[in-house]
């Protein structure tokens, strides 16, 4: 921004069935203390690909479900647990949980599913199934995000535990498609990014 104008950055939320969070960039006129609504701009593909990841959560929710109740037996099993919900906004628990996220990684299979949307959002889960077509989806157009940590302070990921996840994870059945990456933390989160990732932290990508 310049001159007499700021901008801040905001989280907004989606209304409707499609639920999803993503950000947005709002100017403020600094002089007049004013919010300058006609020129509220997101990034690039931002929205689009929010609105992707919705139907595809609505669609695919069921699976979803599958997944974190997987999760959520891993957990319990292993003394591990999810990321605070406090600590970052979440898309919709049929999409992004605490454990994981999930995001598009190849828009082309989508096809028009984002014009759909903007012409008439509030269809209902069987129409969005007519017409995204799940089934035609490859696997590598979706990406899923998985982030879990140990449940008790001072304790080092254990690459033991991690072996197991994977397999669990590669062996599960209906659960949603897309290519998986997985990572194991300690207890410890940093404050400034609300995340785990350190140089003790166990990571695979690729699974499927």
């Amino acid at each position: 921004m310049v001159g007499n104008v700021d901008g801040k950055t905001i989280m907004v939320e989606s209304i409707g069935e499609i639920h999803f969070y993503t950000y947005a960039i709002i100017p403020i006129d600094k002089k007049q203390e004013t919010v300058l609504t006609h020129k509220i701009w997101t990034q690039e593909m931002v929205v689009e690909d929010a609105i992707m990841t919705g139907i595809y959560g609505l669609v695919e929710q069921e699976k979803f479900e599958n997944l974190t109740k997987l999760i959520d037996e891993l957990n319990q099993e292993f003394s591990l647990t999810g990321l605070n919900e406090k600590a970052s906004q979440l898309g919709a628990n049929r999409f992004s949980t605490e454990y994981y996220y999930t995001a598009i990684g190849d828009e082309k299979p989508f096809g028009d599913i984002v014009e759909y949307d903007f012409k008439d959002p509030n269809r209902t889960t069987d129409e969005w199934e007519d017409l995204l077509l799940v089934e035609k989806i490859d696997a590598e157009a979706i990406r899923i995000a998985i982030n879990l940590y140990m449940a008790d302070e001072n304790v080092e990921p254990d690459s033991e535990v991690f072996d197991t996840l994977i397999q669990r994870i590669e062996r599960a059945d209906n659960i949603p498609k897309g290519i998986y990456g997985l990572s194991l933390h300690d207890n410890y989160i940093l404050k400034k990014d609300a995340l785990g990732s350190k140089e003790n932290s166990l990571s695979q990508d690729s699974l499927i």
